[in-house]
């Protein structure tokens, strides 16, 4: 099968956190060590999009359709964003879809379903250990209302069997209404003007966060998880080392904004602390800063 090699955080996003050399350093946080690369040599695994099919063989539609995502996305950042020009009606869409498409292609978010599987899988267990008479007690509680079918315990069962599949083809099912609530709101450009002040990024740079919901429930609580519906919610992207996406509902203007140092470090701590094993820049510097500070991943 052709495209053995899937690319998790796209080359064509990393290519604009490279320094002058094309070199992209990295901060592997398990190994704690930094080193450099080129920005399609890193973040990828074999057939990571395929879908495997019950005949023994694999889709790559997932993996066709992230490129041709990412391949208009380059083409608007080079020509419309790196220029700091306001996009069109028609490129907003094109970079709404590349933004949710990050949301949902990581391998942190395949990490998250992996977990909600097992925690509902295990629950099942619990309740088929159960004596029968309490489990007739369950079954008598109301049920919410709802016009999907319910799906069985060997149903469910079945789909985590393969979770690599059952991620790869609920991003095409999550595209549509997440790009069209990312379009919907409100875009801010921050913009590094300094040599020595740059963005990075992440193998999960697209971050959403509710910080009126952290401070009134605390940060991990169920009250403070973030959704793009909601009204306090910012997302955070870096797009190159001079400038990042800030979208959010209560934004008061749409513009390229230069931003002093205190907010590239706020975008910084925002990747550092949702990445999952590495992080990238145009510089070691930042990097060996955030090394000195972060805690060893186990």
């Amino acid at each position: 099968m052709k495209k053995l090699k899937h690319h998790k955080i796209p080359a064509c996003y990393l290519k604009y956190f490279a320094d002058d050399n094309g070199l992209l350093h990295v901060l592997d946080l398990k190994q704690r060590r930094i080193f450099t690369t080129r920005p399609g040599n890193i973040l990828t695994d074999n057939h990571f999009y395929t879908i495997k099919l019950s005949d023994g063989s694999g889709s790559l539609v997932v993996e066709d359709t992230l490129a041709s995502i990412e391949s208009e996305y380059s083409r608007l950042f080079r020509k419309v964003i790196a220029e700091k020009r306001t996009l069109e009606r028609d490129e907003r869409a094109l970079v709404s879809i590349f933004v949710a498409a990050m949301l949902f292609r990581t391998q942190a978010f395949r990490n998250s379903i992996e977990g909600f599987f097992k925690e509902v899988n295990d629950f099942i267990r619990r309740l088929e250990k159960m004596p029968e008479k309490q489990k007739a007690s369950l079954v008598s509680f109301p049920r919410p209302s709802s016009s999907e079918r319910p799906i069985s315990a060997a149903e469910f069962r079945q789909m985590s069997k393969d979770i690599p599949t059952f991620h790869s083809s609920s991003i095409i099912d999550m595209l549509p209404e997440a790009s069209n609530i990312v379009f919907n709101m409100k875009w801010g450009f921050l913009v590094s003007e300094e040599k020595d002040e740059y963005f990075i990024t992440s193998d999960n740079p697209c971050v959403l966060i509710n910080v009126p919901a952290i401070k009134k429930f605390g940060p991990r609580a169920l009250g403070s998880s973030p959704g793009l519906l909601q009204d306090d919610v910012d997302l955070t992207l870096p797009l190159s080392s001079r400038i990042s996406l800030l979208a959010g509902w209560k934004l008061k203007e749409e513009a390229y904004v230069p931003v002093p140092r205190i907010f590239i470090k706020e975008i910084n701590n925002r990747v550092a602390m949702h990445a999952q094993e590495k992080l990238m820049a145009c510089s070691a510097h930042k990097l060996e800063v955030l090394l000195k500070r972060l805690k060893p991943i186990n």
